[in-house]
């Protein structure tokens, strides 16, 4: 049975700050956040009929698009002022 890491788990408004500070440019706030779901992505990666690495950079590609791109209101709600 695989052990889970609780020490991973952070508040809403940890996760919001760091969020925040990927968007200014903060590239250890994205080192921290790509760690944070390493176990999720590589565990997911799994699942996707390609290569495991390759599943895995695809996925963190998307992610740190994603986080860059969005802009995320207080709720944590997706809000791109379209």
């Amino acid at each position: 049975m695989e052990k889970k890491n609780n020490s991973e788990s952070i508040g809403e408004n940890e996760f919001l700050r760091l969020v925040h500070d990927v968007q200014q440019g903060d590239t250890a706030a994205m080192e921290e956040l790509l760690d944070m779901f390493e176990s999720d992505m590589r565990l997911l990666s799994k699942y996707i009929p390609m290569p495991e690495e390759d599943a895995l950079q695809s996925m963190k590609l998307e992610f740190i698009t994603l986080i860059k791109n969005k802009v995320l209101d207080q709720k944590g709600s997706s809000n791109e002022g379209e």
